[in-house]
């Protein structure tokens, strides 16, 4: 017979990781192994229930920062700043040059919000102390428009 408590939706991943499965009939959980399925529900920690959730949260903010400056143009826009930054070497820059930076510093301002938003739901969630309350998280709130 099963112990169950309820750990989040990365608990039954773990068992179904591990070969196992674990369901509920008439109110009573079942396994294809109850000791070893017991075990998994026993070790998983907070810190478990957490990573699937961190895991969102970080592929959240890659999609948002994708959506708006996709690999290759933050490959450009990285090269463009490089090549400006030499320039400031060998001659002052002009004022295309300058308003070139500024609209580049804000594109990337936009990935920096996104990327401080990511780590502001990553504490959030880490200061959360109960299954409950990291199966109840909502990474849908406080991103940047």
């Amino acid at each position: 017979m099963i112990t169950y408590t309820e750990k989040g939706a990365g608990l039954h991943a773990a068992i179904g990781a591990a070969g196992l499965a674990l369901w509920c009939a008439d109110n009573v959980w079942c396994s294809t192994d109850d000791a070893a399925v017991q075990a998994i529900i026993d070790a998983y920690t907070l810190d478990d229930a957490r990573a699937p959730v961190i895991e969102l949260i970080k592929d959240s903010a890659r999609l948002r920062i994708l959506a708006f400056l996709p690999d290759w143009k933050q490959s450009n826009l990285n090269a463009r700043m490089n090549e400006l930054n030499l320039t400031r070497f060998t001659r002052e820059l002009v004022a295309e040059e300058l308003s070139e930076i500024a609209a580049m510093q804000a594109i990337w301002n936009q990935a920096k919000a996104i990327r401080q938003a990511s780590n502001d739901h990553e504490a959030a969630l880490n200061a959360l102390a109960s299954f409950e309350a990291v199966a109840a998280y909502d990474i849908s709130a406080g991103w940047p428009g």
